[in-house]
């Protein structure tokens, strides 16, 4: 695919494509250990799949970066990138705070069990 004068080798094509496949399969050994789970893979996996675009139809690259008002379309891609994984930071960031406030108030819960027990068994053995 050309711009003016720049084509996209081949070879960094084919390169490009053998990485993204390591990062999914980094990905699905992830997952398949236990690791990570599913629902928190997805923002990764469509960050892979975008990528795989840009790889498999360079034109859409500098179409972006023409329509972005960028110069270079790596400079595109470096925006795009930088971009998403501010996106996925936030979204994991909204996730962690929910984890820490149920987590939170799985402590006060077990607190309070546990305090209800130990008055339990302190009845019983006033009892006996």
């Amino acid at each position: 695919m050309r711009r003016g004068c720049i084509a996209v080798s081949i070879n960094l094509r084919i390169f490009s494509l053998l990485a993204i496949l390591v990062y999914f399969v980094f990905l699905l050994r992830l997952m398949k250990k236990g690791t990570v789970m599913l629902k928190y893979t997805f923002m990764w996996l469509f960050a892979g799949m975008i990528l795989t675009l840009f790889v498999i139809f360079p034109e859409l690259l500098f179409r972006l970066s023409a329509l972005l008002g960028i110069e270079t379309p790596s400079n595109a891609l470096f925006t795009v990138c930088i971009g998403a994984i501010i996106l996925i930071d936030m979204a994991l960031t909204v996730i962690v705070s929910f984890q820490k406030r149920r987590l939170k108030m799985l402590a006060q819960s077990i607190a309070l069990l546990e305090a209800e027990v130990a008055q339990l068994q302190e009845n019983k053995e006033s009892l006996c």
